[in-house]
C-alpha cells in the first residue's frame, strides 16, 4: 500500500480501486512531453493543486510556491516544475 494522493495520473489504465480523494486522473498538459519538456502550460490541471512539502525552489530554481494561474493565491503546483 502507498499514499497516491494529489498525484496526476494519464496515458495508461489506473488500477487503485480507491483513490485518494485529490487524485486527478486526466492529462497533465505538459509543455511537451513527447521532447522531455514536463514543465506545466497554463490549462493544466495540476497548475496550483499541490500538496506544500517544505521545498522552496522547483527544479528549475524557481520560487515555490507562486501564483500559477492568476487567481491571487500562490499554491504548490504539481510536480517538479512550477508555473510562473
Amino acid at each position: 500500500a502507498f499514499d497516491e494522493d494529489y498525484n496526476v495520473f494519464y496515458g495508461g489504465q489506473v488500477q487503485m480501486p480507491s483513490r485518494g480523494a485529490n487524485t486527478l486522473v486526466t492529462d497533465p498538459n505538459f509543455v511537451s512531453a513527447s521532447t522531455g519538456d514536463l514543465q506545466l502550460q497554463g490549462t493544466s490541471p495540476a497548475v496550483d493543486r499541490g500538496l506544500s512539502v517544505g521545498y522552496t525552489t522547483d527544479l528549475k530554481g524557481l520560487s515555490v510556491p507562486l501564483d500559477g494561474n492568476g487567481d491571487g493565491r500562490a499554491v504548490v503546483d504539481r510536480g517538479v516544475y512550477e508555473r510562473p
